[in-house]
């Protein structure tokens, strides 16, 4: 057992390593959780930054660690969602529209404020997330 344990921990080095990217909370009216937006290393809100929006799973809270660790510290805006209410996925029509307006609420304030460019947009997802990624796109 103890001879696969260095290889584990090299698979999670990098979930764990503190990155240097700022972030902060935007918060958003009806919606469960703060929005957790990580800025790039190398930010300048005056040009223009790709993003990925990334939902996490059931009974999770946004983060941004798992996507910043494959975009690197820079040259990405990351931010990590939340849902209008925890809990199971909900396919009816009010749900999914509501979602969307969250969506385009953190985008174009994004573009305001941090020079997020939309044609540059990507949305990725986890579990719940991925469910929530499928049905926006």
């Amino acid at each position: 057992m103890t001879r696969f344990l260095p290889t584990i921990a090299a698979i999670t080095l990098p979930f764990s390593l503190p990155l240097s990217a700022a972030e902060f909370e935007l918060e958003v009216p009806g919606v469960a959780d703060p929005i957790l937006v990580s800025l790039p290393k190398n930010h300048n809100p005056a040009k223009s930054w790709p993003a990925v929006f990334s939902y996490h799973g059931t009974n999770g809270r946004p983060n941004t660690r798992s996507t910043r660790s494959h975009t690197g510290d820079q040259d990405w805006i990351v931010i990590g969602m939340a849902y209008i209410q925890r809990g199971n996925y909900q396919l009816e029509s009010d749900d999914i529209k509501a979602t969307l307006k969250v969506f385009h609420h953190v985008r174009d304030e994004l573009v305001r404020t941090q020079g997020l460019d939309p044609k540059r947009s990507y949305v990725t997802g986890h579990s719940k997330g991925g469910w929530m990624t499928d049905t926006l796109l």
